[in-house]
């Protein structure tokens, strides 16, 4: 999964939220790191990734698209655009909403981040990265961004359209299982 969905699966309390959204940034095994406040946010991270990469409905969606080495981040960052899309079946709060709520506490506990994701999060605010999922173009800039480091990446969006409609409901099978395994972890 990526920002979108680990940011409203760990919601509260925003220490979770915050840490949630540094897992990617956190590189190494969690034992061998100092304790931080962030610490279980990111343990959380690293559960619904792996939960994710288990799970055979995801598994299914990785096949559909290509090249192998990099169809787990297409496949994230589809399911992320199916989130916000359909974002009022999961959330009582409005997409805006929600995304100017994250970015606050994201800015408020700024300090504590890892440095990359402090470095590019006055970027994340101004793009508004989290609403821009929702649209097919939003997804290609976040693939833009992504294919600096991967080329292979490039195509995501093409990736996605070519195969839109069975994504989606992969995505609208899989999110649910996602969300209960997500309630029965650890928030502190």
């Amino acid at each position: 999964m990526n920002h979108l969905a680990h940011a409203l699966l760990a919601a509260e309390p925003p220490l979770l939220l915050a840490g949630n959204l540094a897992g990617d940034f956190v590189k190494g095994r969690l034992d061998r790191l100092p304790p931080t406040p962030l610490m279980a946010g990111i343990r959380m991270h690293r559960g619904i990734d792996a939960y994710t990469d288990r799970h055979p409905v995801w598994r299914r969606s990785r096949g559909r698209v290509a090249p192998r080495r990099v169809s787990g981040v297409i496949v994230d960052i589809a399911y992320d655009h199916f989130l916000a899309k359909h974002f009022d079946r999961y959330s009582d709060v409005p997409l805006e909403a929600f995304a100017g709520r994250t970015y606050r506490v994201l800015l408020d506990h700024r300090a504590l981040l890892p440095p990359r994701l402090s470095e590019i999060l006055p970027r994340i605010v101004a793009e508004d990265w989290l609403v821009s999922y929702r649209w097919l173009e939003g997804v290609d800039r976040t693939f833009g961004r992504l294919s600096r480091r991967v080329a292979d990446l490039a195509a995501g969006t093409d990736q996605i359209r070519a195969r839109y409609r069975s994504l989606e409901a992969d995505f609208l099978e899989f999110y649910p299982d996602l969300a209960r395994f997500a309630a029965r972890q650890p928030r502190r």
